[in-house]
C-alpha cells in the first residue's frame, strides 16, 4: 500500500503534539523565548517596513522606480524595471521581505512569471540590522567584521542574479505596459489596509518563529542536537540562523568559523524558509527553485569569506 505524503505529515504533527504533552514545561519555556524575541526584535523592527512598503504599493511607487531603474535592472537582471522594488526591499529590510514583495508583484502582474522566478533567486536576503547589529556587534563583539559579512552577503546575493537571469527562460513585461496599482485611491484608504495586510503578515511570521523555537528545543530534549561542537552548531544554524550564529560565535573568529556564519546568513535556515514557502505557496512559482538558490548564495559566501577574512584582518 503507497502511503501518501499527507500521511507521513500527519503521523509527524501527531508525535510533535505528544511530545509537547510530555515536555510541557521545557515546551513553554522555548514558546515564550520565541515569544519574546518576535515581539522585542521582529515586531518593532519589521513592522514599521512592513507597512511602509505595503503603503508603497497602494499609492503606485513601484510603476515610478520601475519606470526609473528598468534599463539598469534589465541589463544587469534581465528583469523588468519594477522587480527592483523586490530588491531593494529585501537588501534593506530582512528575511522574509524580498520573498514577500516579489509574490506581491508578480500576484498584481508587475512582474512576470520569469521575472518572479529570477527574483526569487537572490531578493530574499538578510538586513544590515541583523548582520551589523546583532551577529557582529551583539555576537562577535566586532562592528568591522559586519561590513565584510554584509559586502559578501549583497556579493554572493548579486551573483545569484546575474547566474540565474541567465539560466530561467522567460520574458519580461514591457515596462509600457505596467498595470497601475493605485486608481484614485486615497491615503487614509491605502494606510489603514496596509497596516491591516502587515498586522497579518507580522503575525504569521511570529507563528514560525515560536515553532521552530520549540522544534529545536524538543531536538535538543531528544538528544538530536549537540552544542558542543562546531559541525552540530553549523547544522541547528541551517535550521534557525540566529541560535546557529550566536553558537558558532563562542567558538573562535577563525576564517573556517566566520566562513560558516557567513553561509548561514546566507542560507537563513529552515525557519526563514518555512515563512518565506507561506508566500510563496499562494503563487505558482517553484519553492524548490528558491531552495536551491539559497543553497548556491551559502556555498558562494562560504567561500568568499574563506578566502577575504584572512585579508580583511590584515588590514589597518
Amino acid at each position: 500500500m503507497k502511503i501518501k505524503h499527507t500521511t507521513i505529515i500527519s503521523i509527524i504533527a501527531a508525535f510533535f503534539n505528544l511530545l509537547i504533552i510530555i515536555f510541557p514545561k521545557e515546551i513553554l519555556s522555548a514558546s515564550k523565548s520565541g515569544l519574546i524575541l518576535w515581539f522585542n526584535t521582529v515586531l518593532p523592527s519589521l513592522l514599521p517596513f512592513i507597512i511602509c512598503t505595503e503603503l508603497l504599493f497602494r499609492l503606485d511607487f513601484v510603476r515610478l522606480l520601475g519606470s526609473f531603474l528598468d534599463p539598469l535592472m534589465r541589463k544587469v537582471f534581465r528583469i523588468g524595471g519594477c522587480g527592483s522594488f523586490a530588491l531593494i526591499s529585501g537588501l534593506f529590510s530582512g528575511y522574509p521581505i524580498g520573498a514577500k514583495v516579489t509574490c506581491d508583484l508578480y500576484s498584481k502582474d508587475l512582474i512576470s512569471r520569469a521575472d518572479a522566478l529570477r527574483l526569487l533567486s537572490f531578493s530574499n536576503n538578510s538586513g544590515p540590522l541583523f548582520i551589523l547589529g546583532a551577529v557582529a556587534s551583539g555576537m562577535l563583539n566586532n562592528t568591522s567584521i559586519g561590513f565584510l559579512l554584509l559586502f559578501i552577503h549583497y556579493i554572493s546575493a548579486f551573483l545569484n542574479g546575474i547566474v540565474f537571469s541567465r539560466i530561467i527562460k522567460g520574458k519580461s513585461h514591457s515596462s509600457a505596459a505596467m498595470p497601475a496599482v493605485a486608481d484614485n485611491i486615497s491615503f487614509g484608504s491605502a494606510l489603514s489596509s496596509s497596516v491591516s495586510s502587515s498586522a497579518e503578515t507580522i503575525i504569521s511570521i511570529g507563528g514560525y518563529i515560536i515553532l521552530f523555537s520549540v522544534i529545536i528545543k524538543l531536538s535538543e530534549l531528544l538528544h538530536l542536537s549537540d552544542t558542543s561542537s562546531v559541525s552540530s552548531n553549523f547544522l541547528l544554524g541551517t535550521v534557525e540562523i540566529t541560535n546557529g550564529c550566536k553558537n558558532l560565535s563562542a567558538f573562535s573568529d577563525s576564517p573556517f568559523v566566520i566562513s560558516m556564519i557567513s553561509a548561514l546568513i546566507a542560507w537563513g535556515g529552515f525557519s526563514i524558509h518555512a515563512q518565506t514557502v507561506s508566500f510563496i505557496s499562494k503563487t505558482d512559482l517553484k519553492i524548490s527553485l528558491y531552495i536551491f538558490a539559497k543553497f548556491i548564495q551559502a556555498v558562494v559566501s562560504f567561500i568568499l569569506c574563506f578566502f577575504l577574512y584572512p585579508v580583511f584582518i590584515r588590514l589597518p
